[in-house]
């Protein structure tokens, strides 16, 4: 089975491919179709696929000390799954729609990172199926 995926993590300059050497301090499993985002100095990754199973972790780059580790959430994270859309607003993330097995959800979660509670927040009478997610000035705008 693969594992730490996670532990290859680069920075892009124009002309310039740059790898920057990360410690893992939890087990990261491979995957894709995740959903990722920073807040302030911390990279969020969530969600994803791994082929024959889902995630659902919430896992934090801290680009200060180069350490990845797993936030441990209160309340309920959304149903495990791939393809979620993330946006976020100061520290709070929210979470929108995703797939699982040809399921398309239409639910959206709000996740403040800064005090580890999650929890649902709305939901669309249609399943979300593709979605552009912008934040303009503190304001969510879906298309």
């Amino acid at each position: 089975m693969e594992h730490l995926m996670w532990s290859h993590l680069w920075r892009i300059y124009l002309g310039k491919l740059q790898e920057i050497k990360s410690v893992v301090e939890v087990y990261i499993p491979c995957g894709d179709s995740h959903s990722a985002v920073v807040i302030r100095n911390k990279l969020m990754v969530y969600g994803g696929d791994c082929g024959d199973r889902y995630h659902g972790d919430v896992d934090m780059f801290n680009k200060d000390n180069s350490i990845w580790s797993r936030l441990t959430v209160q309340g309920s994270l959304p149903n495990v799954g791939a393809g979620h859309v993330v946006v976020s607003i100061g520290t709070k993330v929210f979470i929108i729609g995703g797939t699982k097995d040809k399921h398309y959800y239409n639910n959206v979660w709000v996740l403040d990172v800064n005090i580890s509670i999650c929890g649902r927040c709305g939901e669309d009478e249609h399943p979300i199926k593709e979605l552009l997610v912008y934040n303009l000035e503190h304001n969510i705008l879906m298309f």
